[in-house]
C-alpha cells in the first residue's frame, strides 16, 4: 500500500511539473504587442541576483498575458486596476502578507501560472509569474530574495 502511495505522488508531481514547464513554454513563445515600453524592453535584469543573469535581456521575459493575476489564497489587501477595469493583487505585498496567485495564460484558455510571494520580518521573496501593474506587462518567469524597502 505504502509503495502504490509513493508511486502515485511521484505521477502527480511529474504531470504537476510537465503542466507547469509546458504553460511556461506556451507564454515564452506567444509573442504579442501590447505597449510594453521600449525602456524596459531594451533593459537587462539588473534585479537578479547572479551575475550572469544580470545580462538577460528584458525582451526576453517581458510578455501580456490575459488580464492580472487571481489571488487563490494569502492575505494581501494591496490591488491595483488592470487595463481591462479587472483588479488584481500588486506584484510585492505590504509588510505581514502574502499571496499564492495564478494567471490565465489567454482568455478562455485552461492554462494558468503560478506567482507566490510573501514579505514578512523584513524580507521579501517572490517565485512565479510577476504582474507589473504600473506597466500592464508579466515577467516569466521571476524569482527574488531580498530586504524590503
Amino acid at each position: 500500500m505504502k509503495r502504490k502511495l509513493v508511486r502515485i505522488t511521484v505521477w502527480v508531481n511529474l504531470i504537476t511539473v510537465c503542466y507547469f514547464v509546458l504553460a511556461y513554454l506556451l507564454a515564452v513563445v506567444s509573442v504579442s504587442d501590447c505597449g510594453i515600453p521600449e525602456s524596459i524592453l531594451k533593459g537587462v535584469h539588473t534585479d537578479y541576483r547572479f551575475a550572469i543573469l544580470q545580462s538577460v535581456p528584458r525582451s526576453f521575459t517581458s510578455y501580456c498575458l490575459a488580464g492580472p493575476p487571481i489571488l487563490l489564497m494569502g492575505n494581501q489587501d494591496n490591488w491595483a486596476k488592470h487595463k481591462n477595469g479587472e483588479f488584481g493583487p500588486k506584484a510585492i505585498p505590504k509588510g505581514g502578507e502574502w499571496q499564492l496567485s495564478f494567471v490565465r495564460w489567454r482568455t478562455g484558455w485552461p492554462v494558468f501560472l503560478p506567482y507566490f510571494a510573501f514579505n514578512h520580518f523584513g524580507w521579501h521573496f517572490r517565485v512565479g509569474t510577476r504582474w507589473d501593474d504600473v506597466d500592464q506587462y508579466y515577467t516569466v518567469p521571476t524569482l527574488a530574495f531580498k530586504r524590503s524597502q
